[in-house]
């Protein structure tokens, strides 16, 4: 599972460390926080790299602690897989916010690479990601995977449906 549009509300934090609104009743798309803050993507990564415990104080998504709770429950050996930036402030930050939010046993779920998470594909692995290439090249490596949706905060309605969506898909698996 993907850390950051998942787990982690990582548009609200770029919002505020980049001084962009965060918007009400939005669906995230890719580069949007390109669009509104007029950099591109290498500029707003150091921007967030350079900015003091930006990776480590983002807060959990909405239906994060109940996601984390199911997999728990149901798929014992599920894991993070998440790309960090090449600074090792995204590295450092990531694995102290699992080790805030999930504890010890968060850290040894925790895979961080640099590019491409498709090299980490089975024919068994499960992939929910937030990013529609990450996805796609999942699934044609061979792998399984859900395309999680980012809604801002105030979408709890619609956060909650999409948890319910995704328990659905993954209890198919479970059954088997």
């Amino acid at each position: 599972m993907d850390l950051d549009g998942v787990l982690v509300n990582w548009h609200k934090g770029a919002c505020h460390a980049l001084g962009v609104p965060y918007p009400h009743e939005f669906v995230f798309q890719r580069d949007w926080i390109c669009s509104v803050s007029g950099m591109p993507i290498g500029t707003v990564l150091t921007k967030l790299d350079s900015t003091p415990d930006f990776w480590s104080k983002l807060e959990p998504t909405l239906t994060a602690a109940n996601l984390v709770r199911y997999l728990d429950t149901n798929f014992p050996d599920w894991g993070i897989l998440t790309s960090a930036t090449h600074n090792s402030a995204s590295w450092a930050g990531k694995a102290e916010w699992v080790k805030t939010h999930l504890g010890t046993k968060g850290l040894h779920r925790l895979t961080i690479c640099c590019g491409n998470k498709a090299r980490f594909v089975s024919p068994s692995a499960l992939l929910i990601d937030d990013t529609h290439k990450i996805v796609r090249d999942w699934l044609n490596g061979g792998g399984l995977a859900y395309h999680w949706i980012e809604y801002s905060d105030d979408q709890s309605a619609l956060l909650q449906r999409q948890f319910e969506s995704l328990t659905q898909y993954l209890d198919t698996f479970r059954e088997n």
